[in-house]
């Protein structure tokens, strides 16, 4: 219970990280690498879900982020992961 809790209140970060990136506000390039690798990793942990799949493709897109914006694409991202976080934490 405390894992699937704490995984969403990381999943909340994640969606904040793509706010800011879809509002174009400057964040340091190691939180893209660290919550990138957070949710790859997530998604080979859980891989026979396929929720997770989404959440590896996820993390790449915040891995790639580092060099491309994709911003209505953030936008929806954090959508979906802050509801998920919301989720988690219920």
């Amino acid at each position: 219970m405390v894992l699937v809790k704490l995984l969403g209140l990381l999943d909340i970060i994640c969606a904040v990280i793509f706010l800011l990136i879809f509002f174009r506000i400057d964040i340091v390039w190691w939180l893209n690498i660290v919550f990138g690798a957070y949710l790859l990793l997530k998604a080979l942990v859980f891989r026979k879900n396929l929720v997770s799949l989404g959440d590896g493709l996820i993390g790449l897109v915040l891995l790639l982020a580092l060099f491309w914006q994709f911003r209505l694409f953030s936008a929806v991202i954090a959508l979906y992961l802050g509801l998920k976080g919301i989720a988690s934490l219920r």
